[in-house]
């Protein structure tokens, strides 16, 4: 087994340095901007249980900003350093249906949040064709996938009543620090990370790339919301008359659309708040453009060291 694991590195290894641009001019800086969207226990379209792609809500995508650099190893691969910015939302009264559809049971709840995310990531590109940038004859243009990680930094907000925007993850709105409710979460996680897309050269400078990028996060609180409601009488008990009331009534804000009381069982503690099963996802998609570093001139057939020299046959 560690003869295959060691035989298997080498050829990796002699696979990414082989045949192409280990040149100078193998570097890219980038800037690319975008939308992304959530996938998560809030928001979402408004048919319930639909997976993926197919549970978006149009109405919250926002703009993602993101830089780059780029080394691209060999005509296949590259490999791909990126900071993004971006600002995640989601509103469940987006969500309507007839009382006690799947639909209602979202829009019952009437949560909402908001989260900036800062994520660094590292991927790997593989290009389908040969690419090489700078060259605008031949080898100028590629689709290509890409796999990787990131670690990222979330906050999620929400307004309250009086129109505070107030930060969630202190307040432990599902008990979360609280005697028998386990930590608060941590406001920091990690994501693996997917995509596709295509790129080509506009001059022997400049590239252009558009791309679909999909997260899967190891999360489950980029919008506060994974497990069950917690019980109003521990939250006056810990925190106080006022200060517990005030925490309980932005972690259960059905009371705001229900005044009656009418349908409180709803929300009552120890009912499913969200699922934890399923962590936080997000999607974004994005046009870019590159600066190839280095000498302008291309080194490919006919030139070098941007001087036109005679083929060799």
């Amino acid at each position: 087994m560690k003869r295959k694991i060691i035989i298997a590195f080498l050829a990796l290894i002699n696979l990414l340095s082989y045949a192409g641009n280990n040149d100078k001019n193998s570097h890219e800086l980038g800037i690319g901007i975008g939308a992304a969207n959530f996938l998560g226990d809030l928001g979402g379209f408004n048919k319930i249980g639909t997976p993926f792609l197919k549970d978006v809500e149009p109405k919250l995508f926002r703009p993602d900003l993101n830089v780059f650099y780029r080394y691209n190893i060999n005509y296949h691969f590259a490999a791909k350093a990126n900071i993004m910015f971006t600002r995640l939302q989601g509103r469940d009264n987006l969500t309507q249906g007839e009382v006690f559809s799947d639909q209602w049971y979202r829009q019952i709840r009437n949560l909402s949040f908001k989260s900036y995310i800062v994520d660094i990531s590292g991927t790997l590109e593989l290009n389908f064709l040969k690419y090489k940038p700078g060259d605008v004859d031949e080898y100028d243009w590629s689709p290509y996938i890409f796999v990787g990680g990131s670690g990222f930094y979330f906050n999620p907000t929400t307004t309250d009543a009086a129109g505070n925007k107030v930060k969630l993850q202190p307040l432990g709105t599902e008990g979360q620090g609280m005697p028998g409710y386990g930590d608060k979460y941590k406001r920091f996680s990690f994501a693996a990370l997917m995509g596709a897309g295509i790129k080509w050269n506009l001059t022997r400078r400049l590239s252009m790339a558009w791309d679909v990028v999909y997260y899967h996060t190891f999360t489950d609180y980029i919008d506060d919301v994974s497990t069950v409601y917690a019980n109003r009488t521990d939250f006056n008990s810990f925190y106080g008359p006022e200060q517990g009331q005030y925490i309980a009534d932005l972690a259960e804000r059905r009371v705001e659309i229900d005044p009656t009381n009418a349908y409180g069982f709803v929300t009552a503690a120890g009912v499913q708040r969200g699922d934890p099963k399923d962590k936080d996802q997000l999607f974004t998609t994005n046009i870019s453009f590159a600066i190839r570093l280095g000498e302008v001139g291309y080194r490919g057939r006919g030139y070098k060291g941007g001087r036109l020299q005679c083929p060799k046959f």
